[in-house]
């Protein structure tokens, strides 16, 4: 479409389309050109067919992500020899099928005022968040997760085992009722979308520092943390919402500062397994980078080079969009991020 500078190459695999649209931009000649998805032509609906297509479409995206929490080994299933997993539900039939249909939003009352979000986000374990709202002064919280087996979860097991943060033990309930995922962020957190946004191939720090991340990615909403791995070349902005983090990485990569530089999704911290025992932490308060001494999952050297990263897609093990482990704890494997953007 020569009139509006853009073309169009349409491929016979998805799988190389991802490679090409990662790839891509790093190569001189293209510096500066915008290389994104477009639309599928054979996704085309009829006006008349829209209506039952939508519902279509959200019926399957809410299918996946539930399939993807009873498959996943940080799902609900990993915790059916709990008395307080989704198993031992007072709900009749399939705990998990039947959690689909309740609450994704829990809430946390009582919260000290010295409290942050980061120490919300460090205490909370299960299931990877869609948004965290912290209303500091009111001293509560709502957390609203992707999937409502994991927020059943973490309510079950916050409930039974208590919730304490700087010597104050919170008040746990239920939200208002967000209702399911819109299909399209549905299908992109399916794919690998998450609230935490993965910077790699940053050679200067001087530049990149905490300041310059806040402030570039702070346009595209709220900033939870924002965590350095200087070893391995690379930074994490964690965001209050998964929706922001998506924006965040298409509008970011159109800074010329960041052309050079890989750009994904990390992995949501909030996802990993509750810990055992009472939840949270009384001690002393953690460092800015969430990583100090005294924080509940401090990275030394040796966890750091146990990061691994996991590819199976492509020959080479390299991270595709959406595809890199969070570097705030160890051992996390990669996902692959197909998230379509629709072009004009």
């Amino acid at each position: 479409m020569r009139d509006k500078n853009i073309g169009f190459v349409h491929f016979l695999s998805i799988s190389v389309a991802t490679k090409v649209v990662n790839t891509l931009p790093t190569e001189p000649a293209w510096a500066g050109k915008r290389v994104n998805y477009g639309k599928d032509r054979c996704a085309y609906i009829p006006k008349s067919q829209q209506a039952a297509a939508q519902a279509a479409q959200a019926a399957a995206a809410q299918s996946l992500v539930a399939q993807s929490a009873v498959l996943s080994p940080a799902g609900p299933s990993a915790y059916a020899v709990s008395p307080f997993s989704t198993s031992y539900s007072a709900f009749p039939g399939d705990a998990i099928a039947g959690a689909q249909g309740l609450n994704r939003t829990v809430y946390l009352g009582n919260i000290h005022p010295e409290t942050t979000t980061e120490d919300l986000c460090n205490a909370i374990r299960g299931g990877v968040l869609q948004s965290i709202r912290f209303m500091q002064d009111k001293h509560i919280a709502f957390v609203t997760f992707v999937d409502p087996a994991a927020a059943f979860t973490f309510f079950q097991v916050a409930s039974y085992q208590g919730l304490t943060l700087n010597n104050r033990r919170l008040k746990i309930g239920w939200g208002k009722n967000a209702g399911p995922l819109p299909p399209a962020l549905a299908l992109a957190v399916h794919s690998g979308a998450t609230r935490n946004v993965y910077i790699g191939n940053i050679e200067d720090f001087e530049t990149f520092n905490d300041d310059k991340l806040k402030r570039d990615f702070g346009e595209f909403g709220d900033i939870e943390l924002v965590n350095f791995l200087k070893e391995k070349n690379c930074a994490f902005v964690n965001f209050t919402n998964v929706s922001n983090a998506i924006k965040a990485i298409d509008g970011v990569k159109n800074k010329p500062d960041y052309v050079n530089l890989r750009i994904a999704h990390g992995k949501d911290r909030c996802a990993n397994p509750p810990r055992s025992g009472p939840q949270g932490a009384s001690g002393a308060r953690r460092s800015a980078s969430g990583n100090g001494p005294n924080s509940p999952n401090p990275i030394n050297g040796e966890e750091e080079a146990d990061l691994q990263v996991t590819e199976t897609a492509y020959e080479e093990a390299e991270p595709a969009e959406g595809a890199i482990a969070s570097g705030f704890e160890p051992k996390q494997e990669m996902v692959i991020d197909s998230a379509i953007e629709t072009s004009a």
